[in-house]
């Protein structure tokens, strides 16, 4: 009967629909009928009719003073006057028809309110479990399934599939019920698998294991997360993918899924991400199927003269068409990228830069040409230490000169732009990246063009207690070197040290020397010779573990015993 039994003698009612004898009611249309009927406790989810209007699905009728109620139609019609996605269902023609829905819907569902989702009386397997019997349940299924939930497999409304099945594509170990191609029984009810992660898909897809061992690999691959993309057992897609489109990958790609949400979104993207993306591997970044220009060749003719006119004559296999357009979605115009712009490109003064076509860029497109209006760099490099890409005039190797999706018209993420010059600072297998620099960008210790000591922002501990020195601070976000801001709950998550007032103890135990010569003497005895500092045990870009802990000469982690022996 649910939970509501006092409720359901009104509403499950037989064919045909028949009146019940009600209360005398002046008006049904003004009566409160939550003053008698007590249909939705504070933790059960309402059926929107039932909590806007009664009326909806009850009629009452006066005769002289008696009032009578009823169904305004008999199921499942009633319910189809709402939900009429399952008319196909309600009349029993699917291979795979589930009674019920045929028949009366709160067999299963409550009319009112229920404390379980899509308004269910009871959450199976329980609500299964009350027309199909246990014993018959497990005889059906080789390995014990009353711990999963039984629509992971069937459609509880019916489907066109025989047994209920949510999909025709079938994995052939479920197909053919041999179970324990993947699965072992472990005590009681437990099913355990035979092998973990992406070992047990390659037990079978051995050539995709080879395959996918080289190139640009995708996350989920990597990780062997096979079943964030795929249903292991059926599915309505091919490939046993468990959702079509986009639709699959925004569930972790949640930034391409917003830009799909933009004013101007890119058609392949909305229809289908393969159009330019392989799923598992690809010999390219970002998993692309080809180069860059030779997917967006495919719809747009790079030889056409509206296209080159509107390119300054450039040839569209020479263009770097990321480098202006986003190619998921944006808000502006012609899909154009939404982080910054170069102002001549934005007010489309090309002649600013090039000399009547793309190919003929001023002064050879030298550093000389960015300085006709950026004079304040000139002045500044010209004090020496520059950064030796600057130095070599090669701008557009860290900015692009018309759009970028990055601030500053970076080509890329900071760490992205300068791991392409120096990639021996990227992370390695089972390394940890700076988390500064996740956040904030290489250019957060670094100056980007000019500066002294390597182009660091402030000289030795300085740089490093500008973040890892507690400060009481009531503020939303913290300043850094006054110039960048970051949220104070995720600054309050970094690394904060309590060093003596002189900055020279307390790290990592009390009374630990960080700065300056250690002694030798008592229990402070050490190996170390030479001077102290945080580069002493911490690499600056990466290393092993949240303390990037640094590699000694022996190519193993500096620890506590790198330098005092047991």
């Amino acid at each position: 009967m649910g939970i509501f039994p006092q409720v359901l003698l009104l509403t499950s009612v037989a064919l045909p629909v028949l009146a019940k004898q009600h209360p005398s009611l002046v008006n049904p249309e003004t009566t409160r009928c939550s003053t008698c009927h007590q249909l939705f406790p504070p933790s059960a989810q309402a059926h929107p009719p039932a909590e806007k209007k009664c009326l909806t699905c009850h009629r009452f009728t006066k005769e002289g003073e008696k009032t009578q109620v009823a169904l305004a139609a008999s199921q499942p019609d009633l319910c189809l006057s709402c939900h009429k996605g399952l008319s196909k269902p309600a009349s029993l023609t699917l291979t795979g028809a589930h009674p019920p829905v045929g028949d009366q819907c709160t067999s299963c569902h409550e009319p009112h309110a229920s404390t379980e989702k899509h308004l269910l009386s009871q959450g199976p397997p329980k609500l299964c479990l009350s027309c199909h019997g246990e014993r018959d349940v497990q005889d059906k299924h080789p390995l014990p399934v009353l711990a999963s939930s039984c629509v992971g497999c069937h459609a509880p409304h019916g489907s066109d599939v025989k047994g209920m099945l949510l999909g025709q594509v079938l994995h052939p170990p479920f197909a053919e019920k041999t179970c324990q191609a993947c699965h072992r029984k472990g005590l009681g009810s437990k099913v355990l698998m035979q092998k973990t992660g992406a070992a047990l898909c390659f037990a079978c897809h051995s050539q995709q294991e080879k395959t996918w061992s080289s190139g640009t690999v995708h996350g989920a691959v990597q990780k062997g997360q096979c079943t964030a993309c795929h249903n292991p057992h059926l599915s309505a897609q091919p490939h046993l993918v468990r959702a079509t489109g986009p639709a699959l990958c925004v569930g972790c790609h949640q930034d391409v899924g917003k830009k799909l949400q933009a004013k101007t979104p890119h058609p392949p993207a909305q229809e289908d991400c393969l159009t330019c993306h392989q799923p598992h591997q690809a010999d390219r970044s970002g998993l692309l199927q080809a180069p860059v220009n030779e997917l967006c060749g495919n719809c747009h003719d790079g030889s056409d003269k509206g296209f080159a006119a509107k390119h300054l004559q450039a040839k569209g296999d020479k263009l770097a068409c990321v480098g202006c357009h986003d190619p998921h979605g944006s808000q502006g115009v012609h899909l154009l990228a939404e982080g910054s712009s170069h102002p001549p490109f934005a007010e489309g003064s090309c002649d600013a830069c090039h000399e009547g076509s793309a190919q003929k860029v001023m002064e050879g497109g030298s550093r000389k040409l960015c300085f006709a209006c950026h004079s304040d760099m000139e002045e500044n490099l010209a004090k020496g230490d520059v950064h030796g890409a600057v130095e070599a005039g090669e701008c557009v190797a860290c900015h692009s000169p018309h759009a970028s999706r990055q601030s500053s018209l970076l080509k890329a993420t900071p760490a992205s732009v300068c791991g392409e010059c120096h990639p021996d600072q990227l992370p390695g297998p089972g390394e940890t990246a700076h988390g500064v620099i996740k956040v904030l960008g290489c250019q957060a210790c670094h100056q980007p063009h000019q500066g002294k000591d390597k182009l660091l922002r402030k000289e030795g501990p300085e740089l490093c207690t500008a973040c890892h020195v507690a400060k009481a601070t009531s503020e939303l976000q913290v300043t850094l070197f006054g110039k960048f801001t970051v949220p104070r709950e995720q600054w309050s998550q970094w690394a904060r040290l309590r060093l003596t007032p002189d900055g020279t103890r307390n790290h990592p135990v009390t009374g630990h020397r960080v700065l300056g010569t250690p002694t030798a003497a008592g229990r402070n005895k050490s190996s170390f010779t030479g001077e102290l500092s945080c580069l002493t045990c911490h690499d600056p870009h990466k290393g092993q573990g949240r303390a990037l802990a640094r590699q000694g000469q022996d190519g193993k982690p500096v620890t506590c015993e790198t330098c005092h022996a047991k």
